[in-house]
């Protein structure tokens, strides 16, 4: 029995190893999976602002920057973010100073689900002390504060709406929409509000660091691999369900993003390994009586073909 044991292990581990190292290689095809869940995750989840912390300011109206700038400083926001140069300075603080430097725009993915580092958005965090380590998972909301430059400039906007604040300064018309989010076509500055906003709400996705990624997905081959050997293809159901849970559980609670697409992709490929196996076992045990007989060189007595083979009494 423990040699039993000790083989079916060794299959075990052979198949998660197998099923990891090609999940970890096959990174483009476990993003694709993440990005179409948590686009999916988002408009699912998308509500209102716990906060309202961030206001963006549409300038497609096309009023006087210097104006607005002086009308924003009046109100005393705790950052003006302005990609476009609308303010003349890309990012402003509570006390008025304008940062120093140019502050590049944004590196978005294609589906705006993420912002890279290096951007206005992480330029802003690290001015409050709030910039994560790595990309930074945008966290949408359905309606974003938005008042119109023009009312702004006008004075007519209340006392006191982006005191405390944080003020994103852009275009958010229909013509100014070029990034595909979940929530359907968006313009940058929304994009980068809507970044910010999930930050400062507390609800912002965040990478796990690769190794605890790579630790993790090896861990999940394993159970993955262990469950099948027993159980078979019911168990990669219950499991891969297993992973959508969590995956969309951390996405909900706004925490680590592990990303379900890896172990997904794993689970496939031990399902079809052990599947192949097994299909193989089956096979060889079919031969091993056929290939003992022959060894032991007994045949089958041949079967009478006439009448001239039947002997008489």
């Amino acid at each position: 029995m423990p040699a039993v044991v000790s083989k079916g292990w060794q299959r075990t581990l052979a198949v998660a190893s197998v099923a990891a190292a090609a999940a970890w290689s096959l990174t483009a095809v476990a993003d694709a999976v993440d990005a179409g869940l948590h686009a999916g995750y988002a408009r699912a989840l998308a509500g209102d602002s716990a906060t309202q912390a961030v206001v963006l300011v549409d300038v497609a109206d096309g009023a006087d920057g210097p104006a607005l700038a002086a009308a924003l400083a009046g109100d005393r926001p705790r950052l003006v973010v302005d990609a476009d140069g609308w303010t003349g300075c890309g990012l402003r603080l509570a006390d008025g100073t304008c940062s120093e430097g140019h502050v590049p725009a944004d590196r978005v993915t294609d589906t705006g689900t993420w912002v890279r580092p290096g951007g206005l958005v992480f330029a802003a965090l690290a001015a409050i002390g709030a910039a994560p380590d790595g990309p930074l998972g945008v966290r949408y909301v359905r309606r974003l504060p938005t008042v119109p430059a023009a009312r702004v400039v006008a004075g007519s906007i209340p006392h006191g709406t982006f005191t405390g604040r944080v003020v994103v300064v852009g275009r958010a018309d229909a013509s100014a929409a070029s990034v595909a989010t979940p929530l359907g076509p968006m313009s940058p500055a929304q994009v980068e509000a809507q970044a910010l906003l999930g930050v400062l709400d507390d609800a912002a996705l965040r990478l796990v660091p690769g190794w605890l990624r790579g630790a993790a997905l090896v861990a999940w081959a394993l159970v993955v691999a262990a469950a099948l050997r027993r159980r078979g293809a019911a168990a990669l159901v219950g499991l891969t369900v297993a992973a959508l849970a969590v995956d969309a559980g951390l996405y909900a609670g706004g925490s680590w993003a592990i990303g379900a697409g890896a172990w997904i992709v794993a689970g496939l490929i031990a399902g079809a390994l052990e599947a192949g196996l097994r299909v193989a076992a089956r096979a060889s045990a079919r031969r091993a009586p056929v290939e003992q007989g022959a060894a032991s060189g007994l045949h089958a007595p041949p079967r009478p073909s006439g009448p001239d083979q039947v002997s008489g009494a």
